[in-house]
C-alpha cells in the first residue's frame, strides 16, 4: 500500500514515517505540509493511503477530503478527538489517529487497513445497494440511505431518511451482506449506519429522530468501531 503524509506539521510527518518503516505492507510515496501541494500531486499520481491532518492552515482535511477525485484510504491525524463521529461522516474515512500517535494504535490502524484493502472483492454492485421483497414487489435501497435496522418479530424494518421497509427475514442474516466498517450491531435489535449517527449519549444513539438503545453486551465494540480506544 503506497502513501502519502500531508500534515503541516515537520515532527508529526516524521512520527507517521517511523511508524510506518515497522510494516513492509506499507511504502512511502510523498509528504507534503501543504494540501494545495498535495493536490497537484494526486492529479498525475494515485496511492491507496493519505495520512491527513484535519487542522491545517486555510485548508481542512474535510476539505481536502471532498476535492478528491478518486478514493484513497483516508487515515485522519489530529490533537482533538472532538471530531471523531464527524469523521466517520465521510466513507473515505477508515480510522482516526488521535496524536500523540502511539505505536500500538498505530499497528491497530495497519491490521485495520490491510484487512479491507486486500480482501475478496464483492460481486460487482453489491455493496452499493440491496433489493428487499416488501409485499410482493422488489424495493432497490441505497446503502448511503439506510440510517438503521430493526428487527421486529419475524421482520426486520429497513429504516432510511424518508421510509421504513419491513422485510420478512432475520437481522443476523441481513447484517452479514452490510460492509461491516460502516453498520454495526448496537443492540440485539438494531443494527446502525455509523455515517447517519448524530448523537450518543449515555446509552443511546441518535439518528435523525430516532433514539436507538446501545446494549450493555454491544457498547464496547460499538465503541471501538468507532475508534473510541
Amino acid at each position: 500500500m503506497n502513501y502519502i503524509i500531508i500534515d503541516d506539521e515537520a515532527t508529526a510527518r516524521t512520527i507517521i514515517k517511523g511508524l510506518s518503516n515497522a510494516h513492509d505492507s506499507l511504502k512511502f510515496e510523498a509528504e507534503f505540509s501543504n494540501p494545495i501541494e498535495a493536490l497537484k500531486y494526486l492529479n498525475s499520481h494515485q496511492v491507496d493511503v493519505i495520512f491527513l491532518d484535519i487542522h491545517m492552515p486555510g485548508f481542512s482535511g474535510f476539505d481536502f477530503i471532498q476535492t478528491l477525485k478518486f478514493q484513497p484510504k483516508i487515515i485522519l491525524t489530529t490533537s482533538d478527538a472532538n471530531f471523531a463521529i464527524k469523521a466517520f461522516e465521510y466513507p473515505l474515512v477508515i480510522d482516526y489517529l488521535v496524536k500523540p500517535i502511539q505505536a500500538e494504535r498505530f499497528n491497530k490502524m495497519v491490521k485495520k487497513l490491510e484487512t479491507q484493502i486486500t480482501q475478496a472483492p464483492k460481486t460487482e454492485g453489491n455493496d452499493d445497494y440491496l433489493f428487499v421483497s416488501v409485499k410482493k414487489r422488489l424495493v432497490k435501497i441505497q446503502l448511503q440511505d439506510l440510517c438503521y435496522l430493526e428487527s421486529n418479530g419475524d421482520y426486520v424494518n429497513f429504516v432510511t431518511e424518508t421510509d421504513s421497509y419491513p422485510v420478512h427475514t432475520t437481522l443476523k442474516s441481513i447484517a452479514s451482506k452490510l460492509p461491516d466498517d460502516v453498520f454495526c450491531k448496537a443492540h440485539r435489535s438494531y443494527v446502525v449506519n455509523i455515517l447517519k449517527i448524530e448523537q450518543i449519549q449515555d446509552n443511546t444513539i441518535r439518528v435523525g429522530n430516532a433514539h436507538i438503545p446501545l446494549g450493555k453486551t454491544n457498547k464496547a465494540d460499538f465503541l471501538k468501531r468507532l475508534n473510541f480506544l
